[in-house]
């Protein structure tokens, strides 16, 4: 077998490498964008985010402020 022979087997067998990785690929890829594997995501960084922690922490005083904010509407609505 000559260098050139040689040389188009090597790159055949890099470019069947190349096809199986880029399938695997393509395949990881597929399996993120389920519409199951989207919501899972969106759902698990909303449950992470900095805002969730703070009302996490603060339930009371945001509950109490939320009543106060709702009988105030409620007051102005019954008024009107």
């Amino acid at each position: 077998m000559d260098d050139e022979t040689r040389r188009v087997v090597e790159l055949e067998g890099e470019i069947a490498q190349t096809r199986v990785e880029l399938n695997g690929t393509i395949e990881a890829i597929h399996d993120r964008l389920t519409p199951t594997a989207i919501a899972a995501s969106a759902t698990d960084r909303v449950r992470r985010s900095a805002f969730i922690e703070m009302i996490r922490a603060n339930v009371l005083p945001i509950t109490a402020v939320g009543t106060g904010v709702g009988a105030a509407w409620l007051a102005s609505r019954l008024d009107g």
